[in-house]
């Protein structure tokens, strides 16, 4: 995701603000590292990045700077995590299935069905919609070339919106609209005036969703446990594809 953000902030406190953008950037990366390993402690930690982004655009707000997506789309970003910690609760596995104190494995991984699909292709565009409405009503300036600002924001945060939907639904899908976002976003930060670790923390944002993507690939193409599609829905959740013959 983007982890470093354009801020207007009050005289004296913009180190304390970059530090913990910085700080917030490290916690982003540990929680996409986390989803890799498709644990449920990563929905914990997200929603503690998310808290710290929340933090880093309303503070300035309070001595008049101007500040990002403080409305439906932080909300939303601060509930998703939530969301998909229950999601994750109800999919985990558990070691030992005849232990009832055994700790919980990795959940299961799903494939992404048409009507998901269809599902993410409504899921984009309204939650779009909404960002913007939001933000006008908050009353993001329109003059001039602000009305291209406004969409692109949307439009971010909508994806973002898909790709922790699809995570919540252990959707392996998920993670190629999320590479794709990270690499554009790399690119972006090269071509673009970007401080050097802004461009630093993009990169290594792709590299950690490679090792992600790579993971639930190895999973949902090479079981590497022969039962563990039947343990997947007796669990409630689907079975992984096999490699094909």
């Amino acid at each position: 995701m983007d982890w470093i953000m354009a801020l207007k902030v009050p005289d004296g406190s913009a180190g304390a603000l970059v530090s913990v953008g910085h700080l917030q950037a490290l916690v982003g990366l540990l929680a996409v590292f986390l989803f890799g390993l498709r644990t449920r402690w990563a929905w914990p930690v997200l929603l503690v990045q998310q808290a710290m982004v929340f933090l880093l655009l309303i503070i300035p707000n309070f001595d008049g700077g101007a500040a990002f997506f403080v409305n439906a789309s932080i909300a939303v970003a601060l509930l998703l995590p939530c969301y998909g910690a229950w999601r994750w609760r109800a999919a985990a596995l558990p070691v030992a299935p005849g232990d009832p104190g055994a700790a919980l494995a990795a959940v299961q991984i799903r494939r992404a069905t048409g009507r998901q699909w269809g599902a993410a292709l409504l899921v984009l565009p309204a939650a779009t919609l909404l960002f913007m409405a939001s933000d006008v009503q908050a009353g993001f300036p329109m003059e001039g070339g602000l009305m291209t600002v406004l969409v692109l924001q949307a439009l971010y945060a909508a994806v973002v919106v898909v790709v922790y939907l699809g995570l919540a639904h252990r959707i392996y899908e998920a993670w190629w609209l999320w590479l794709a976002f990270a690499v554009v976003q790399l690119a972006t930060s090269l071509v673009f005036p970007s401080p050097p670790t802004s461009q630093l923390l993009n990169g290594a944002t792709v590299l950690l969703v490679l090792f992600a993507f790579w993971r639930w690939h190895t999973v949902v193409y090479y079981p590497p446990v022969p039962g563990a599609e039947a343990a997947g829905d007796a669990a409630g959740g689907a079975p992984a594809t096999s490699p094909p013959a």
